[in-house]
């Protein structure tokens, strides 16, 4: 987008607003241009490359590089990010699992040894932590993903 202004002034370079653009001679008319860019994007648009080139031949090469090096260091960290909540997910459903069935062997031990009341406590404890942790876990993920 170019904006183009007409201003009047005089031999020292002061504008005039107020008086005819014929009074004077002295006075001429000098042309204002304004160019104004806009650009979204992780990189600078053709055009400011080509400016920067003019500038020094190698910073469209150094920007490119960063840019490249940026965007592989941001996808490994996401990846590492990923692999990292899958490896604590997996290691937190092997846990759990482990004491609930450790719960649940218990108490079938206990009962089986003539504990009745502690064995059926112990089992009936590990199945009610066991649904709670699903039911609750369950409800978490549906909240965090609205």
């Amino acid at each position: 987008m170019v904006d183009t202004e007409l201003e009047r002034f005089e031999d020292d370079d002061e504008p005039v607003d107020e008086e005819p653009l014929a009074a004077s001679s002295a006075q001429g008319i000098r042309m204002v241009s304004h160019e104004v860019r806009a650009y979204s994007g992780p990189l600078p648009d053709p055009q400011t490359l080509a400016d920067y080139k003019e500038v020094d031949p190698r910073f469209p090469d150094a920007i490119l590089s960063a840019f490249q090096q940026q965007s592989s260091h941001r996808q490994e960290m996401e990846r590492r990010y990923m692999t990292g909540s899958e490896r604590r997910a997996n290691l937190g459903q092997w846990l759990g699992t482990g004491l609930l069935l450790s719960g649940v062997v218990s108490g079938v031990i206990l009962t089986l040894n003539d504990h009745d009341v502690t064995g059926g406590i112990t089992l009936g404890a590990s199945l009610a932590v066991g649904a709670l942790s699903y039911v609750f876990g369950d409800y978490r993920k549906k909240n965090s993903e609205d």
